[in-house]
């Protein structure tokens, strides 16, 4: 099976009022995961602090992962790559804008 997450990002440049908006999507595929290893992952308890419900990197289902498409941090919920990409497209904006209006 695989699990999907799509993250949405918007980027507000508080001086300008400039928005970029953007989303990204990861995949991870999973072999099938024993029932006994679901037990003592969910014994542990620290799934009900993730928001998926799931760590791939938990020791315990790292060896089910079979691929992921993605970065980890789109996974986790928080694409760093999509966020610096509309960072600078707020601030390219400003920088464009700066120059026009100086000539």
């Amino acid at each position: 099976g695989s699990v999907q997450t799509i993250c949405g990002v918007a980027v507000r440049h508080t001086g300008t009022g400039r928005v970029a908006v953007g989303h990204d999507v990861a995949e991870i595929f999973w072999e099938e995961i024993p029932e006994e290893v679901m037990a003592g992952v969910i014994g542990r308890g620290e799934i009900f602090s993730s928001a998926g419900g799931f760590r791939m990197e938990d020791p315990a289902l790292a060896p089910f992962v079979r691929r992921v498409e993605g970065t980890p941090e789109s996974i986790q919920g928080l694409p760093l790559h999509l966020v610096e990409q509309l960072v600078q497209e707020v601030i390219v904006d400003d920088e464009t804008a700066n120059k026009t209006s100086e000539k």
